[in-house]
């Protein structure tokens, strides 16, 4: 049994409950209901336009949540003005404070290296150091050990408080004999 198209009407040579001979016919007969549909709407409101009461007060509410968001958009519109120029502040007196100091400390660190005679030469110091590391102390040869010794008791004198060094001989004996106690 052979139909026809019910968009076009044209002879369908489909299945037996096709409706419509292609998608195009198909979505052009959708288009033309929902069409149909809206016109009946429009003319329904024509003949009877009743005030919806319910859409009215969905209006007024509708309204004044926009103006709440509204003021709530400008209220932080104006912390965000004031937000960025106190970080900028802040930022300014923070980079200004690290400036400072790191200009004391490269004062301090030019007075140090100005006034500074060394108490060991550089030779000495690695000495002293390849005999104190865990890494070295056990290859460290006897001589080696007593060299270091020895510069780090002439050192002494530069390396502890005036107060713990003697003055004279009396006080060097004295100090000896404390110790041996």
């Amino acid at each position: 049994m052979a139909s026809t198209c019910a968009e076009c009407g044209t002879q369908l040579d489909a299945r037996a409950d096709a409706a419509y001979c292609s998608n195009a016919c198909r979505q052009h007969a959708y288009r033309n209901r929902k069409l149909v549909d809206w016109e009946a709407t429009i003319a329904r409101l024509k003949v009877n336009p009743k005030p919806n009461r319910n859409a009215t007060a969905v209006t007024a509410k509708a309204e004044d949540t926009i103006k709440r968001l509204l003021q709530r958009i400008k209220e932080l519109e104006a912390l965000e003005a004031q937000f960025q120029p106190r970080v900028q502040a802040e930022v300014q007196r923070i980079l200004r404070a690290e400036s400072e100091y790191m200009d004391r400390l490269r004062t301090k660190y030019q007075r140090v290296l100005a006034t500074r005679n060394g108490i060991l030469t550089r030779a000495d110091y690695d000495l002293i150091r390849s005999c104190l590391h865990p890494d070295s102390r056990a290859s460290a040869s006897d001589q080696k050990l007593a060299n270091a010794f020895r510069v780090f008791n002439e050192a002494d004198i530069l390396l502890l408080n005036d107060k713990d060094h003697p003055e004279t001989v009396e006080d060097l004996l004295k100090q000896r004999r404390n110790r041996k106690r």
